[in-house]
């Protein structure tokens, strides 16, 4: 059966790994910036406003190819879908807290209400760039949540610190939006989107994007005794039940239907070859890193192995006697950038992040 670690997280606690197809999702932070949106407005406006839009481009474009091949801009593929920003400043802890404290306050909350659909790019630098499309009716609360985190920039500078990834016959899930800035991770923490399991009308299938989550350990008697009793019916799994959503993603890199009657929901799904460009840095990043440590053996349970490599957990990665990857814990100390910086220079941050293709 499933072990239970008690995190270092003063949170709940998490299921740890019981075979290759059952791990769990960990919890951490991400960063969020500024993007000045407007409100939607009609479709008949919109249409005026992107044909005007696009004879200034075409103009536009035509002054640029002379000047730069650099980012060029992004035509609305209809009149109801729009581009709305392009961010790559690393934003300020302060305003993150601000709009953690009051998501309704100005220049937090993006439109209202959440649109229908929408894609975010995830600039990785060097590495490649991946494409989401966001689904609003998939599961609204944690879609409105994601909605409010892409369009504010938040994710930019958040590492790739969790990579489930081995090789194509063992791979599981990658994990980022942990907010390396002081203060900013708990603020978030603090304000949860959902306080209760949720259902999704998508599963967790390979490429498909869900938010990690908390988790309490379900009892083995039903009703009132039972902790798990409150994300009935959300939740039917008898092990334990997954909740609370802040602001951590994670990307199914293989069919994970087993995390569906736990709660997981997921809110987008990955386009193009962006699981070609994940699984390319899991080849590296996968086998140098790998799993957090609180998901991994104990060191009084490492005191016991005599070989190296994989630990019961097959995304573990031990060398000269000490766990690869990174401690979650670590994440919200104040010197969590130099702690990536030093210790996992290696991974991948996100560099920009593009809000486009947006259905009101």
């Amino acid at each position: 059966g499933l072990q239970l670690l008690q995190p270092r997280l003063h949170r709940v606690m998490l299921p740890a790994v019981a075979s290759p197809r059952q791990p769990i999702l960990t919890r951490s932070s991400t960063v969020e910036g500024k993007s000045g949106l407007r409100k939607p407005r009609s479709c008949s406006l919109l249409l005026l406003i992107s044909v005007l839009t696009n004879v200034v481009l075409a103009v536009g474009l035509v002054v640029l190819a002379t000047r730069s091949r650099s980012s060029p801009a992004a035509l609305p593929l209809s009149p109801c879908a729009s581009s709305i920003d392009s961010k790559a400043v690393l934003p300020v802890a302060s305003e993150l807290i601000r709009c953690a404290n009051n998501s309704l306050a100005a220049g937090c909350d993006g439109w209202s209400p959440t649109p229908s659909q929408w894609d975010v790019e995830f600039d990785f630098g060097r590495h490649g760039t991946v494409l989401m499309r966001a689904h609003r009716a998939w599961q609204p609360a944690y879609a409105e949540r994601f909605w409010e985190l892409s369009t504010n920039g938040y994710y930019i500078g958040t590492p790739l610190y969790r990579f489930n990834y081995r090789d194509p016959s063992t791979r599981f899930i990658v994990e980022f939006g942990v907010s390396l800035l002081p203060g900013v991770q708990r603020a978030w923490d603090d304000h949860r989107s959902v306080e209760r399991a949720t259902t999704s009308s998508a599963s967790n299938t390979r490429g498909t994007v869900a938010f990690a989550l908390d988790a309490v350990n379900c009892g083995e008697t039903e009703g009132a005794a039972d902790p798990c009793a409150p994300h009935r019916p959300a939740c039917s799994a008898g092990d334990y039940c997954a909740y609370g959503g802040s602001t951590q993603i994670y990307v199914n890199l293989a069919d994970n239907t087993h995390l569906d009657p736990r709660g997981f929901s997921p809110i987008a799904e990955v386009l193009g070859d962006g699981l070609a460009v994940l699984e390319r840095i899991g080849e590296r990043i996968g086998n140098l890193y790998g799993e957090v440590t609180e998901l991994c053996p104990s060191q009084e349970e490492l005191a016991a192995l005599s070989s190296e490599g994989s630990l019961g957990n097959p995304y573990c990665i031990l060398r000269n006697g000490t766990k690869q990857g990174v401690d979650p814990a670590r994440l919200l100390e104040p010197d969590a950038e130099a702690y990536i910086e030093q210790k996992f220079a290696e991974i991948p941050r996100v560099r920009a992040v593009t809000v486009s293709n947006v259905h009101p």
